[in-house]
């Protein structure tokens, strides 16, 4: 009689960066739980090894297929109510950029981010006292490393207790919905035009809802404008809306980078004389697709989610 072994799984292997003190001993076993959950292999360094970032350091991340580094709070800055992270974690990033390892970054509220970071890598914030409640946020940031095999990402979550599972299994079910929602916009109405601006306290812009109603609130679009340079025509990206608010017809959208809002401003004349709202001429907005769940069609998440109802009915 033979028997059928069942195929090992390699799972990807995850570098945590993260401080090693006893302040932060939860926080750390948190986002170790949580690549656990994602499917990760977790390697982090020895406490004693961020004394100096030698050639053993770079070796764990290197062989690492992913980083993930964890900026909590080490040194007070000076006439402020905000810290600097731990000071070797900007030469982990370091290496890990050069290694051309995907990287996440978290932040804990009140660290400032400086080095290396603003210029490689968005980062995502978090704070100690609310951890399971900005679980999506970190899910999110995670699962754009990679996203597992959705079984045992359910599996391994039902067998955390200590990460309130129905928290976490909500926060991956909403993430996945809204991409399969997403995706299944971008089909059925892949452009919708801009139809103003309105001068607020931040500008908004208004986006006409097509008649399919495909725009969700906090969903993510790329505005764009049509020019004509000579004889050819050209489209010119402008940047990254998020939808904040629905109408009956319209949606609201802001920008979420000063900077694009600034470019959007700079490519259009001056606000109409009363200074509220102006008309956009060959403006359109495309649905964004998140760069998380990339190898996932609608059908696949769509029997993810069914599979937590199945799993929980009640969430």
């Amino acid at each position: 009689m033979s028997i059928t072994m069942s195929p090992v799984v390699k799972r990807p292997r995850a570098f945590l960066g993260i401080s090693f003190y006893e302040q932060d001993k939860a926080v750390k076993q948190w986002f170790e739980s949580i690549l656990r959950v994602c499917g990760f292999e977790v390697v982090t360094a020895e406490r004693s090894e961020h004394i100096e970032l030698g050639e053993k350091i770079r070796r764990k991340i290197r062989s690492c297929d992913v980083a993930c580094f964890v900026l909590t709070p080490r040194d007070k800055i000076a006439d402020s109510g905000n810290w600097l992270p731990p000071s070797w974690i900007q030469g982990e990033i370091g290496i890990a950029y050069d290694s051309d390892r995907r990287i996440a970054v978290l932040v804990e509220e009140k660290v400032e981010v400086k080095g290396i970071i603003p210029s490689i890598e968005d980062y995502t914030p978090f704070s100690r006292g609310h951890l399971n409640e900005d679980t999506h946020l970190v899910l999110a940031s995670i699962l754009s490393l990679r996203f597992p095999v959705l079984q045992d990402a359910i599996e391994t979550l039902l067998n955390q207790s200590e990460l309130a599972p129905l928290i976490v299994i909500k926060a991956l079910r909403r993430i996945a919905s809204r991409v399969a929602n997403l995706r299944r916009m971008k089909a059925t109405l892949p452009v919708c035009p801009v139809v103003s601006l309105i001068q607020n306290q931040r500008p908004i812009l208004i986006l006409a809802r097509g008649r399919t109603d495909g725009i969700l609130e906090d969903s993510t679009w790329v505005v764009s404008r049509s020019r004509v340079l000579g004889e050819q025509a050209i489209e010119e990206l402008v940047g990254t809306v998020r939808v904040v608010h629905l109408q009956d017809r319209l949606a609201q959208a802001v920008f979420d980078d000063w900077a694009e809002e600034n470019k959007m401003k700079e490519a259009f004349d001056d606000y109409t004389p009363d200074g509220t709202s102006r008309k956009l001429q060959d403006w359109e907005a495309r649905a964004e697709d998140p760069d998380f769940l990339p190898n996932s069609s609608v059908s696949d998440i769509d029997n993810f989610v069914r599979m937590i109802d199945e799993l929980v009915p009640v969430i």
